[in-house]
């Protein structure tokens, strides 16, 4: 017998991972190649050690469960195995239910998230009734891919292990789909269980109905731990719990996270947790909407706590006002030694009256303030509390809005005890990070170093925290001197029936001895065939990985071509939209000149036609006052002549006048055909700068003022012309009136300063 324990465990052979992988390839339908079993080789090979057999998320199916099992069975060395996040199905769960029923050896199994259902549960109960070495059971799920699913008939099987099973302490249920409608049958298998102290009943759909059912069950038991978490929960099991965290004894770790408890939770439970007959020690009550008066509530309990030394309230949505009142009665608290409130907006005002908590409190080690919103102000008061504390350890402030980072660098120096400091993601200068990173690591060192010299008052702190769980450690500890000595009479049997067993062995042993020897020379003679066989076989691998090494070659080299092609067209594209924006931007630029210069233009042909109405008029006025003063003279000369008997040369003046307002009236058909043409002029220019905008808006300007000084120089010009005329006709009638036409001439070639008054210049010649 002492032989045989002095005997080294072997790992797994490589014969037993072929074989692993070859019914791996069959549950997927792929052949097995020798390249496919080396990359196996080297992600999962290494993973069997002395006492420790994992294949964890490895895509391993039915038959290779079975491999498995078989695999395990034969290496007694094993203690713990790890299979979780495979596709074994209930297949699977059959295979591994008789290895669970036959060995001996193994204390844990992780069969978690493998698409388990009712069928494999109630397989994997069943061998659990007949095994006395299996201590924890995962047989939860993960995540939602491949997750367990258990029913109404697996929970039945599962009720039954729990009562006659008095080896397992620990199950992990999580996200199997439990609701409170199937719920009793476990509750009635908890409530006939006194050895199991770890119950996960996580991510399932308990709610309030399913909650009050378990905690129900589990007053009279021996957990320690129950994870409800992620299971709907409300307030409506408060009282229930107010009760059960009174009435059971046993328990140490509640995790109540995710669920939807408020005020009137926190309220009820706090009267129990005040309550010297509580026993809690981890509270976790994260991501629930407690708010300001939920936390509030809780505060009154902690001022009379003595017992719990982890509060987790996280993410349960507290404000600066109610932190602050928690705190308040935190000053008074003996015995907490972790924090966690991280994602609350305590800002800065939160942070420093947790300052004022941390500065004198005698247990506290770590706390997690993480995206709190707390800025310089806060972190100043917290490191400089931190500084004179005495027992603060860890620190997490990440992602908060702190800048300073002085004040933190001070505070580690000076406290050798903060060994652990988090303050990633805040705008700290990174020379004063790295100086924060070397001081906490100096602080480490040192710590190590002086981890066997406690100062008295270091020891008495220690105690103080432990002098309560001591006196629970020491009645625990006489429950497992009673176990220990009916161990103890069991171990005795056993190894006599191991003596017995060892006896039997040796024998067998011998004979397949004999039967190794003969299979033995077979398999040399099998050998040296396929030994043969096998440098044929490499030479032609040879040849082929040649041929697939040139092909790789060409590969690359089209590769590397094609890349540079797509970097070239990456480049083309990002200029052709640079041009675009570019030329969307002269568009428009053009497109807001060619809209000022229609408006000069308009304003300009408006004052031009306004000008040249007023000239118009100043001519057609100017030539009637001339008919009229041709009229008025020819009344004059046709009542002299007859007495001064001059007809002939009152003829020859009547000619003149005719001929005078001819010459007048060609020249306004002038002034018109003028105006015409400056019209067409006009049109042609407004279509040319609808097709060319950036040239023709131009040209339009200068075209329409080079037509308006035109006009204008016509104007000036015509209009002394035909005074001049009208002055030459009058002089032959009547002297002393050819003053008045050339008086009144200015005022037709007045016409252009009107229209330069009007910002027309004309155009001098």
């Amino acid at each position: 017998m002492k032989s045989s324990r002095k005997t080294p465990p072997k790992a797994l052979t490589e014969m037993e991972l072929r074989e692993i992988f070859d019914a791996k390839s069959q549950d997927f339908g792929i052949k097995p190649t020798e390249k496919l079993f080396q990359r196996f080789l080297k992600h999962r090979g290494n993973q069997a050690r002395l006492k420790v057999f994992e294949m964890e998320n490895s895509s391993l199916g039915p038959k290779a469960a079975s491999v498995l099992a078989k695999v395990a069975m034969n290496h007694q060395n094993f203690r713990i195995l790890n299979f979780a996040g495979n596709s074994f199905g209930n297949e699977g769960a059959i295979q591994f239910s008789e290895f669970i029923r036959l060995t001996k050896t193994v204390v844990s199994i992780d069969l978690s998230s493998n698409l388990f259902t009712d069928v494999g549960f109630q397989s994997i109960m069943r061998a659990m009734n007949e095994n006395n070495s299996i201590v924890d059971l995962y047989i939860g799920s993960s995540s939602g891919v491949a997750r367990n699913t258990i029913g109404i008939h697996g929970i039945s099987e599962l009720s039954k292990m729990l009562m006659t099973n008095r080896i397992l302490s620990l199950i992990d249920l999580s996200m199997t789909e439990i609701s409170s409608e199937n719920i009793e049958p476990l509750a009635f298998g908890l409530m006939n269980n006194h050895t199991l102290q770890t119950l996960n009943l996580s991510n399932n759909n308990l709610r309030s109905k399913g909650a009050i059912i378990i905690i129900n069950a589990c007053k009279d038991s021996s957990l320690h731990e129950l994870n409800i978490s992620n299971n709907h929960i409300t307030d409506d099991v408060s009282p229930h719990f107010a009760s059960f965290l009174i009435e059971n004894k046993t328990l140490k770790q509640l995790n109540l996270s995710g669920n939807n408890l408020t005020q009137k939770f926190t309220s009820s439970i706090s009267v129990s947790l005040a309550s010297a007959d509580c026993y809690i020690k981890e509270l976790n009550l994260s991501r629930n909407p407690l708010g300001n008066r939920g936390i509030s509530a809780l505060a009154h309990a902690m001022s009379s706590n003595r017992t719990l030394t982890k509060l987790n309230i996280s993410a349960c949505k507290i404000q600066t006002a109610g932190f602050i009142e928690f705190c308040n009665e935190l000053v008074h608290n003996t015995s907490l030694q972790s924090l966690y409130v991280h994602h609350n907006a305590i800002r800065d005002a939160g942070a420093s009256r947790l300052a004022y908590v941390i500065q004198d409190h005698p247990t506290l080690r770590e706390i997690d303030i993480e995206l709190c919103e707390i800025g310089d102000s806060g972190a100043r008061d917290f490191f400089a509390a931190a500084t004179d504390s005495l027992t603060l350890e860890k620190i997490s402030l990440k992602n908060n809005l702190i800048r300073d980072g002085i004040c933190i660098q001070k505070a580690i120096e000076k406290n050798t005890k903060l060994r652990y400091v988090n303050i990633e993601y805040n705008d700290i200068d990174f020379k004063i990070y790295t100086e924060i990173q070397r001081s906490v690591a100096l602080n480490k060192k040192a710590q190590i170093e002086n981890k066997n010299t406690l100062s008295k008052e270091e020891e008495n702190i220690i105690n103080a925290g432990y002098d309560q769980e001591l006196i629970f450690v020491r009645e625990y500890i006489k429950e497992e001197r009673t176990n220990i000595e009916d161990l103890k009479k069991e171990l005795e049997k056993t190894e006599h029936d191991a003596e017995v067993a060892l006896n039997s062995r040796n024998n067998t042993i011998a004979n397949l001895e004999q039967k190794l020897d003969d299979i033995s020379n077979e398999v040399n003679n099998a050998i040296n065939d396929l030994r043969n066989e096998r440098l044929n076989l490499e030479k032609q691998n040879q040849e082929i990985e040649q041929e697939v090494a040139n092909i790789n070659g060409r590969l690359s080299h089209e590769t590397e071509a094609f890349r540079l092609d797509c970097r070239n067209l990456s480049n083309i594209n990002s200029k052709i939209e640079e041009m675009e924006e570019t030329s969307t931007k002269e568009l428009a630029e053009l497109d807001e000149k060619l809209k000022n210069v229609k408006d000069l233009y308009r304003d300009n042909r408006r004052m031009l036609e306004s000008a040249f109405q007023f000239a118009k008029m100043t001519i057609s006025s100017k030539n009637i006052q001339i008919n009229d003063e041709h009229n008025t003279q020819n009344d004059k000369n046709g009542t002299k002549s007859p007495a001064k008997g001059k007809g002939r040369k009152g003829k020859s003046k009547s000619r003149a006048k005719s001929s005078a307002s001819k010459k007048l009236n060609k020249e306004s058909t002038e002034i018109n055909s003028s105006k015409k043409l400056n019209s067409s002029s006009r049109m042609s220019e407004k279509t040319s700068a609808e097709s060319a905008k950036k040239s023709s808006a131009a040209k339009s300007g200068k075209s329409s003022n080079k037509n308006s000084s035109k006009a204008s120089s016509v104007l000036s010009k015509k209009a002394p012309k035909m005074s001049k005329k009208n002055v030459n006709q009058n002089d032959e009638t009547d002297e002393s009136k050819s003053n008045k036409p050339l008086e009144e001439a200015p005022a037709a070639a007045a016409a252009p300063s009107l229209l330069a008054e009007s910002g027309i210049q004309p155009e001098s010649k």
